[in-house]
């Protein structure tokens, strides 16, 4: 009877001893399945905050295309030395001709039919014909019938090269007196006739009288370079004429890698800031 109570013991405590590893492992496996299900959970909720960011990257992406389609702006490249950085545009604005008033209706169209079509709140402010370079604090601004280049003066341009195609015969011109120091300009002008009018020299950005003007009765082409107003730089400007701009290059002092982006600001759910151009 005694041996028989000790097997009846020593069952006991093999049971005991089973049931509290199998507590033990299904007590581990629930801890697993719920952290498993808790990952799950994060990585499908990031996936989809994933997902949205890349379609609003998407949609940012297609409203900078048709800014600079709608502005007759194609960028060409770059070159990053290590003292100083150019941006080339092959093609950049048809002055006398452009009708800003389809940015005003783009912008209507991307916060109304647009963003209904493709059920995304989208909203805009400043969205005007302006963008900056960075890092070089520069703001360039299109008009109907004016270009400005405005810089600050830790950022001087080294180098300005344009090629402008004008609708009208070039009969008589006017050329500022050369620096000695200063931005090295370079202007080719052509009229309809095929006729050439060059300009390359230096001239100061501090100076108020830099100006280039070609004229044909009351019509005219005027590019200023210096102290336009508050941080100018450069001016282009037409009156009664238009002017197809070509192989717009500018030069700064410093050598960096760039972006290029409007002054406007778009809102979205995951997308918010000024849109990039160019980067």
């Amino acid at each position: 009877m005694k041996q028989h109570n000790y097997k009846k013991r020593k069952i006991s405590k093999k049971g005991f001893l089973f049931s509290t590893i199998s507590l033990t492992l299904l007590a581990l496996l629930l801890l697993f399945s719920s952290l498993y299900a808790k990952e799950i959970h994060s990585r499908s909720n990031r996936s989809v905050d994933e997902f949205k960011l890349i379609r609003e990257e998407f949609i940012e992406k297609e409203i900078a295309y048709n800014f600079l389609n709608i502005l007759n702006i194609s960028y060409k490249n770059s070159t990053i030395t290590d003292k100083n950085t150019s941006i080339y545009f092959s093609k950049f604005t048809n002055l006398g001709v452009i009708n800003l008033n389809i940015l005003d209706k783009y912008e209507k169209f991307l916060e109304g039919n647009y963003s209904k079509k493709i059920n995304q709140e989208i909203d805009l402010s400043d969205f005007n014909p302006s963008f900056y370079i960075y890092p070089f604090e520069s703001l360039w601004s299109v008009n109907e019938t004016n270009i400005t280049i405005l810089t600050s003066e830790n950022n001087n341009i080294e180098r300005i090269e344009i090629t402008l195609k004008i609708n009208s015969s070039i009969s008589s011109n006017i050329t500022p007196t050369e620096d000695s120091s200063g931005s090295f300009l370079y202007i080719k002008i052509i009229d309809p006739e095929g006729n050439k009018f060059n300009f390359e020299g230096l001239l100061n950005r501090s100076d108020t009288d830099n100006e280039i003007k070609v004229l044909n009765s009351t019509n005219y082409l005027s590019i200023n370079y210096g102290n336009i107003n508050q941080n100018g730089t450069l001016s282009i400007t037409t009156e009664g004429l238009s002017a197809d701009i070509y192989n717009f290059s500018v030069t700064y002092n410093k050598s960096s890698n760039f972006l290029i982006y409007t002054k406007a600001y778009l809102n979205m759910s995951y997308k918010n800031g000024r849109i990039k151009l160019i980067e």
